[in-house]
C-alpha cells in the first residue's frame, strides 16, 4: 500500500533544507510492527490504542502513517492505523482501506489485486502550479469586498461554558431525507445547498446580522484529473463563504443565488484560507467563527449527515 502511494511515504522537509518543501521516501519506508500485548480482549485493545495516541508523528523524520498489529486471542487481531492529517484527509479513508483489503486479499490467494493505477500526486501538484493565481485573488477580494471585519456570531452563551471547538451531529430520518431529495430535484438545488443555505441563515437571523461569513468545507477535489476521485492525499479546503440575506428575495431564488456563487467559488477553490486572509488584508484574524460540512452517505437507513462547528 504505501508503495502504491507515494503520498504515503512523504516527510516535511527541514527548514534548512527547503522551505514549505516535502521528500517522498523509497518504497520501503514502512512504519509497521507486530505487537505481543498481555492481559484480556479488551485490556490489549485499550493498551493498543493508548499506546498509539501516546506516540506523535515526528513530520521531519516520519513516516507519518503506522500500522500496529495485535493478537486479540484465538484467530482474532486488532489492526490499528494512524496517520497525520497532513497527508490524509476523511475522503481518502475508505480509497486506502479498499486498497489495502484488495492488496491484502490478492497476497492470502495468490491472485492479482486487479486495482487500477494509483492517482500521481505529482500530477495534481503541476495542476495546482498552473492556476491563476492573480485571477483568484482578483475573485475573493471580490467576493469578501464588503467584509470589514471578522464575522462574529453574538450568540446567547450557552448553558454549559465550554472551549475549543464543539460538534453537532445531525442525522435526518428516511421520510425527511426523501422529503429534500424531492424538493431539492423539483428546485434544481442540491441537498448539500439546501442545509448549506438554511445553516447560514440561521446563524444570520440568532446574530441579527443582515450578512454573514461561514467557513465551507469542500473535498477540494475539483480539478478534474483522472482519477482524482480515487487519490490519496490532503486535498479538503475550507473557504470562507460571504452571505447577504434579502427580504426581497423568495427563499428557494436565495438559496440559488447561493448555490450559483459556490459554483463560482469552486474554480477558485484551489487558494488556501491563510492566502484568501491575506489577499483581504486580514491576515491573523478569523474570518467566521462557524464552518458547515454536509455528507451524503448510503446506508439501510439512507440517512444523511450534516456536521456543525462552532467556536465554543
Amino acid at each position: 500500500l504505501v508503495a502504491r502511494h507515494a503520498v504515503l511515504r512523504l516527510v516535511v522537509a527541514p527548514i534548512h533544507l527547503a522551505a514549505n518543501r516535502a521528500i517522498i521516501c523509497n518504497e520501503q519506508f514502512v512504519d509497521w510492527k507486530v505487537l505481543d500485548l498481555p492481559g484480556a480482549k479488551a485490556q490489549r485493545l485499550a493498551q493498543l490504542k493508548a499506546d498509539d495516541l501516546a506516540r506523535p508523528f515526528n513530520l521531519e523524520q516520519g513516516p507519518l502513517i503506522r500500522a500496529r498489529l495485535a493478537a486479540l486471542g484465538g484467530q482474532e487481531y486488532a489492526l490499528l492505523i494512524s496517520n497525520h492529517h497532513l497527508i490524509l484527509d476523511g475522503w481518502s479513508t475508505p480509497i486506502l482501506l479498499t486498497d489495502l483489503t484488495r492488496l491484502y486479499q490478492a497476497q492470502r490467494t495468490g491472485t492479482p489485486a486487479g486495482l487500477a493505477p494509483a492517482f500521481a500526486w505529482r500530477d495534481h501538484l503541476l495542476w495546482l502550479a498552473k492556476q491563476d493565481r492573480a485571477a483568484a485573488q482578483q475573485y475573493w477580494q471580490t467576493h469578501l469586498q464588503e467584509l470589514t471585519a471578522p464575522s462574529r456570531l453574538e450568540l446567547a452563551k450557552p448553558a454549559v461554558v465550554g472551549s475549543g471547538m464543539g460538534e453537532l451531529r445531525v442525522s435526518l430520518s428516511a421520510s425527511t431525507t426523501s422529503q429534500l431529495e424531492q424538493f431539492a430535484r423539483q428546485q434544481g438545488l442540491t441537498q448539500a445547498s439546501i442545509l448549506q443555505g438554511l445553516y447560514a441563515l440561521l446563524l444570520a437571523r440568532m446574530s441579527r446580522l443582515p450578512e454573514i461569513v461561514i467557513g465551507s468545507v469542500r473535498n477540494g477535489r475539483s480539478s478534474l484529473l483522472p482519477g482524482i476521485d480515487q487519490a490519496l492525499g490532503l486535498f479538503i479546503n475550507t473557504l470562507p463563504l460571504y452571505v447577504q440575506l434579502s427580504e426581497s428575495t423568495t427563499l428557494v431564488q436565495w438559496l440559488l443565488d447561493q448555490q450559483a456563487a459556490q459554483a463560482e467559488q469552486d474554480a477558485h477553490g484551489h487558494v488556501g484560507l491563510l492566502e484568501i486572509q491575506k489577499y483581504i488584508e486580514q491576515t491573523g484574524q478569523e474570518l467566521f467563527e462557524a464552518m458547515f460540512t454536509f455528507e451524503n452517505y448510503s446506508n439501510q437507513t439512507k440517512q444523511q449527515k450534516v456536521n456543525s462547528f462552532h467556536n465554543l
